[in-house]
C-alpha cells in the first residue's frame, strides 16, 4: 500500500514592514499624549477656574456674645474678588485661611479661631470666645502685666486699658510675690487662679458688697489673697483650703456679725483660718468668733 502524502500548508503572518511599524506605533503615542493634554488640562480648569470648587457654605460655630451673621460676612467679603486670571479668591484650593483668621481675631472678644475646608466648596469656621481674661501684674515692675492661660501660664504681655481688657469679662491679679515674670511662666497652678476666680465673685453675695479689683496676692506666705470691698474694707483668704470651707465661713460671719452697724469702722475681715472668724475695727480692736455651726459639725463627726 502506498502512503499518500499530504501537503502540509503553513499559514505565516505578513510581516509589516518597518516603516510603516514605526508610523503606527507613533500615532498611538501621539495619542495617548494628545489625552493626558486634555486630561490635564480640564484638570487644571476644575482646580483653578470651574465653579466646582468655590466656597458656596459658611459656617460659623463656637459663637456666643459675637454675632454669627457678622462673622459670616466677613470671611465673604475676604473671600470676594479675583485672585488671579481666572483664579477666584473664593476658590476651595487656594483659600487664605491665615488672612481670614488675622481679620476675625481683630475682634477683641474672640480668642483663637480654626477654619477648616470640606471638599468640595465648604469652610466652617471654628470659633472660641473669650470667657474670662486673668491677668496677672507684677507689683514690684510698673507696667508688667500679662494674660494668663487656663493653666497658670503668662502667654503674652498686655495692657490693661487694652480694648482687650475692657471688652471681655476680666480680673486682675496683683503679685507681691515674684520680683519680675516673663512670657510662658507658670506663676499660679490652674486651681489656685480658679479659686481667685470664684472668690472674688462669691464674696460679693456672701457680704453683700462690691469686691474691687485687682485682687492682692502674696506668695511668700502661704497663698494669701487680698480681696478689697468698694466700702474700704478687705477679706483676707488662704488659698491653701477648700472653697466650700472659706464660703461657709463667710456666711457665718455676715450672720453673726451685724455689718451694716460695723461696715464703716470695720478694717478687715480674715477667712484665713476656717475654724474661727476674726475681724478688726479702725480702731485697732481685733475680735474673734467661732463657728458654733463648726462645732456642732466636729461633734457629729
Amino acid at each position: 500500500m502506498i502512503a499518500k502524502k499530504t501537503d502540509r500548508i503553513v499559514r505565516r503572518r505578513k510581516k509589516i514592514p518597518p516603516k510603516k511599524l514605526r508610523k503606527k506605533i507613533g500615532w498611538r503615542r501621539w495619542f495617548f499624549i494628545f489625552s493626558v493634554v486634555i486630561f490635564s488640562v480640564s484638570l487644571v480648569y476644575i482646580f483653578f477656574c470651574s465653579e466646582l470648587v468655590r466656597i458656596l457654605t459658611i459656617k460659623v460655630n463656637g459663637v456666643e456674645r459675637v454675632q454669627e451673621d457678622d462673622i459670616e460676612l466677613l470671611v465673604q467679603d475676604m473671600l470676594s474678588g479675583i485672585k488671579f486670571a481666572c483664579v477666584k479668591n473664593d476658590n476651595y484650593f487656594f483659600i487664605n485661611k491665615d488672612q481670614i483668621i488675622e481679620k476675625i481675631l481683630e475682634d477683641q472678644r474672640i480668642k483663637n479661631v480654626v477654619i477648616t475646608r470640606v471638599f468640595p466648596n465648604e469652610i466652617s469656621v471654628n470659633i472660641t470666645e473669650y470667657d474670662v481674661v486673668p491677668i496677672w501684674c507684677v507689683s514690684s515692675v510698673l507696667g508688667s502685666c500679662f494674660e494668663l492661660n487656663g493653666e497658670g501660664h503668662t502667654v503674652r504681655k498686655i495692657d490693661v486699658n487694652s480694648q482687650l481688657v475692657q471688652n471681655n469679662k476680666h480680673f486682675i491679679v496683683v503679685d507681691h510675690g515674684h520680683e519680675s515674670v516673663e512670657n510662658n511662666q507658670r506663676v499660679i497652678s490652674a486651681e489656685y487662679l480658679e479659686k481667685i476666680q470664684i472668690l472674688g465673685e462669691e464674696l460679693i453675695y456672701a457680704f453683700n458688697v462690691g469686691i474691687k479689683q485687682p485682687y492682692i496676692i502674696d506668695f511668700r506666705g502661704s497663698g494669701e489673697v487680698r480681696f478689697e470691698s468698694d466700702e474700704g474694707w478687705y477679706v483676707l483668704v488662704d488659698l491653701s483650703h477648700e472653697l466650700d470651707e472659706v464660703l461657709h465661713v463667710a456666711q457665718l460671719f455676715a450672720k453673726k456679725v451685724e455689718l451694716p452697724s460695723v461696715r464703716s469702722d470695720l478694717e478687715y475681715v480674715d477667712l484665713r483660718f476656717p475654724e474661727k472668724m476674726f475681724y478688726k475695727m479702725r480702731d485697732g480692736v481685733e475680735e474673734s468668733l467661732k463657728s458654733e455651726e463648726e462645732k456642732e459639725e466636729k461633734k457629729k463627726k
